[in-house]
């Protein structure tokens, strides 16, 4: 509660209760003011001994709690006076007649002495005041205490005037400005003799010198990680009842036990400990300090790491390890810089991986007490293609054989239930997406190389069936609904009902009659002649909607059921779709080439735009594929365009189920090679 200046009742009692020790030093200094001011020489002569003094036990008692004072052996020569504080500790003050040594509460590493140029200290007795203040309630009380320790000079003898009556000779005279002053504040009671006034030899207080209990030694012992306390201690006048246990200067840990371990510690690390005892009756010891090292810790050690095996998308490793100081707990692996996977196992296997890349490995270890040990590095490459398949083997199961997981390989099995399952086609396709997939294959050609013209790329696999479409553009731009290079057919006129219907245009003619012818018998012979879905949509339903709603408009579900068989065609809007990475199928085709969406598509590559199979409903025109004008895979979109443009033609059909491998990585420099 504040008054109305805002200052605590708390600070009102206190302020009163040092008044009160003030005044009473005051009546003493009252005693003779003629004799101060000559005294004054003999009092600045020790002025700084006695500050330093002063000051120095002020502060070691100012913060904590006094329990006890007591005099603890003084003599006729000698004034001992000790104090005992809440937390356990204690602190001495101890005077000879020209000497004073203070042994603070951090202990007798900390002992400071002083030496009188002028005088001697009283050592016969040392006056006590103490007093109690409590609020009007009576539920707080303030405790001051001040110990005047005196200071006699010679002057305080030759300027006595004070006569004791029963003796009729001098008193000493005394000027307190010398004196050693030690005041202290707390809201705790000390303990002290009944009705005690002084402390020493002189004072007529019966007390018997009481013994406590000494901590004479401590041993350690250590490991890693621990450090062990025996404790030498001896009793006093009462059996030992407790051991107390500090390091780093925390808190004490009580045990009735002369051995301690701290656990949990660091490696070759200096830790600080105090140890002291008390006794049945409360009186605790001398505390002892001392420091202890941890022993150096041994790490574990990755020896080596080796590959027990590689397929086209896991590679298998094996570590040899060795605990140092604890055992190995557990391995940690990682490839390509990613993040760690945590096994007790020392093999481990990685998963979805590229087929033909090299991968950099790194494996450590931990032991039983998680500390790391080096970090081993080394490479392994995955099998590709060619170590696979075998020649012989079916080309739609080899290329399924490379899917282990979505974009491994970067091929995306369309089973509703994968990496973006909610926009796949779920036709149980595998299709190849992103920017550049190993899809490439040697078509119309059995030469050792294969040139340009001859390159084709997997749109993917099909139920048993592989689908091709050329990889450059065949010819240098035809009309969709006339051809200009077919001489088989008159071009029919703008605005014709029927100038953009798949099965009749100029175009699917031209592909499979003077295409088709052009590859020869042996090369025509491995395409299979497959039913197209050339009703086509809407943009609001093919080029203005995400990948699933292009395809189920397109070809599935919801598609306009009208069908052409043939062998050759031109890809699907939903293709193209599904050819850009796995992210942007949630996207409309129309926005591919946005920077913001910037989706890498491995269909890009020509700086002229090109037809698609489909059909605009809405319109006399069909969805083109427009490209950027560099080439760019990541700037290219969906729109629409008049059947009658001259638009870049690249050509795709299904290959028979029957055809199989014969060799090749996949690349553009090594294709795929078939029988």
């Amino acid at each position: 509660m504040f008054n109305k200046k805002g200052t605590t009742l708390m600070e009102v009692i206190i302020s009163i209760a040092l008044i009160s020790i003030v005044l009473a030093f005051m009546i003493k200094l009252l005693v003779d003011l003629n004799n101060t001011e000559s005294n004054n020489s003999y009092a600045k002569s020790n002025q700084i001994n006695r500050t330093e003094i002063t000051r120095l036990i002020m502060d070691d008692i100012k913060d904590k709690e006094i329990t006890r004072v007591t005099d603890i052996g003084s003599l006729e020569d000698k004034l001992v006076i000790n104090f005992e504080f809440s937390d356990r500790s204690s602190s001495t003050i101890e005077c000879n007649t020209n000497e004073i040594v203070y042994t603070p509460s951090t202990g007798s590493n900390d002992i400071r002495r002083w030496t009188l140029d002028e005088g001697e200290f009283y050592v016969s007795k040392a006056n006590i005041y103490y007093n109690r203040r409590e609020d009007t309630s009576g539920n707080f009380r303030v405790y001051t205490l001040t110990i005047d320790i005196e200071i006699h000079t010679p002057n305080d003898i030759n300027n006595s005037t004070v006569i004791d009556e029963d003796t009729d000779s001098l008193i000493s005279y005394n000027n307190p400005q010398d004196d050693i002053l030690i005041s202290y504040v707390g809201a705790k009671e000390i303990e002290l003799t009944d009705n005690i006034e002084c402390l020493g030899y002189a004072c007529n207080n019966e007390f018997v010198v009481y013994n406590k209990p000494l901590v004479t030694d401590v041993i350690t012992s250590s490991n890693t990680n621990s450090i062990t306390l025996a404790v030498t201690a001896s009793e006093g006048d009462s059996p030992i009842n407790n051991y107390y246990y500090s390091i780093n200067d925390g808190e004490y840990i009580s045990s009735t036990s002369n051995r301690y371990t701290f656990n949990n510690l660091t490696a070759n690390t200096t830790y600080n400990f105090r140890v002291y005892v008390d006794d049945t009756l409360g009186y605790f010891s001398n505390v002892y300090n001392l420091t202890a090292n941890t022993s150096s810790y041994i790490s574990p050690v990755v020896n080596s790491v080796s590959i027990t095996g590689t397929t086209a998308n896991s590679i298998s490793v094996r570590v040899n390890a060795s605990g140092g100081t604890n055992n190995v707990a557990r391995y940690y692996y990682s490839i390509n810089n990613g993040s760690y996977s945590s096994s007790t196992s020392n093999s481990y296997t990685f998963n979805g991986l590229t087929a033909g890349q090299t991968y950099n490995i790194r494996v450590y270890v931990t032991d039983t007490n998680r500390v790391q040990s080096n970090i081993a590095n080394t490479t392994a490459t995955t099998d590709e293609i060619a170590t696979l398949c075998n020649p012989g083997t079916n080309l739609a199961t080899c290329i399924k054989s490379l899917y282990s997981t979505d974009g491994v390989n970067d091929l995306y099995y369309h089973n509703g239930s994968g990496t973006y399952g909610s926009m796949e086609a779920r036709d149980n396709s595998y299709r190849y997406s992103g920017a550049s997939p190993d899809n490439y294959v040697c078509f119309g050609t059995s030469s050792s190389s294969c040139s340009s013209s001859n390159l084709y790329r997997i749109i993917g696999v099909f139920g048993n069936q592989v689908k091709l479409m050329k990889n450059s553009a065949y010819g240098e731009g035809i009309q969709w609904s006339c051809s200009n290079f077919n001489p088989l057919v008159t071009c029919g006129t703008v605005g014709d009902s029927n100038s953009n219907d798949w099965s009749i245009s100029q175009l699917s003619v031209y592909l499979n009659d003077v295409y088709l012818n052009g590859l020869g018998s042996t090369w025509s012979n491995k395409i299979a002649t497959s039913t197209w879905y050339i009703g086509g949509g809407y943009r609001a339903n093919i080029s203005d909607v995400n990948a699933r709603t292009t395809y189920n408009y397109e070809v599935g579900s919801n598609r306009v059921n009208r069908t052409q068989r043939a062998k050759i065609a031109l890809m699907y809007v939903s293709d193209f779709s599904y050819a850009a990475e796995g992210r942007c199928w949630s996207y409309p085709p129309t926005e591919y080439n946005q920077a913001n969406q910037d989706c890498d598509n491995w269909m890009g590559g020509l700086t002229q735009n090109e037809w698609t199979l489909s059909r605009i409903a809405d319109n006399r025109g069909a969805y083109a594929i427009q490209h950027s004008s560099t080439g760019m895979s990541s700037r290219i979109n969906v729109g629409s365009t008049l059947t009658y443009s001259t638009l870049l033609v690249r050509p795709a059909f299904y290959l028979n189920s029957n055809v199989t491998y014969t060799g090749g990585m996949g690349t553009m420099s090594d294709p795929i090679r078939i029988n």
